[in-house]
């Protein structure tokens, strides 16, 4: 967020390229001269954990269950993808290849293009699947439950070529989803899970 702000809010793929590709040394630099900045956003950081830990004690003494949300997807311009590019399929310059969608149905003659740029599962999984790890297990912390948006997508994906205009043509890439599932969630207890019902 501090390096958004000094990019007039763009989007991290139209920053500099020394941000835009996280150059560790211009990264550092950033933070020794920005020092202010960024305290700020740790501290709301900070805040937000502290006053969600103290909701969740509150529900959990008044015996509330707790179940929060995992979307399948993420935002093209967020900080999962900025940081961690290699696990989406991305072009040199951090372009989507490929995004998600659904094909044309029922309910729509040209499909819905969602967008959101599509998992690289050969480079997740030769990192032994640490970014779903990562990510259930944080939710893990803050909920009691976890509800996987879309888990369709564990399964089999929808991805259409970057640039189109709708999602009449795309391609259906099939996972193995129990697999992927297992190694994901580790230790978590399948009993925490529930899966969107589609």
């Amino acid at each position: 967020m501090a390096i958004k702000g000094s990019q007039n809010n763009r989007a991290f793929y139209d920053w500099v390229d020394k941000f835009k590709f996280r150059d560790e040394k211009a990264l550092k630099e950033f933070s020794k001269t920005n020092r202010d900045e960024l305290l700020f956003w740790q501290f709301l950081q900070f805040e937000a954990e502290r006053e969600w830990k103290e909701v969740r004690a509150y529900a959990k003494a008044k015996g509330v269950t707790i179940m929060g949300d995992l979307p399948l997807y993420v935002a093209y311009d967020s900080v999962d993808l900025w940081a961690n590019p290699k696990y989406f399929k991305l072009d040199e310059r951090l372009v989507p290849k490929k995004v998600a969608g659904v094909p044309p149905d029922y309910f729509s003659k040209t499909g819905q293009l969602w967008g959101n740029p599509v998992y690289d599962y050969e480079a997740i999984e030769k990192d032994g699947y640490k970014w779903w790890k990562d990510r259930f297990a944080r939710l893990s912390e803050q909920c009691d439950l976890i509800r996987i948006d879309h888990f369709r997508g564990f399964d089999r994906f929808y991805e259409i070529d970057y640039g189109r205009e709708d999602a009449t043509v795309g391609e259906w890439v099939q996972l193995d989803g129990e697999k992927v599932l297992n190694l994901a969630l580790g230790k978590i207890k399948r009993d925490r899970i529930i899966a969107e019902d589609l």
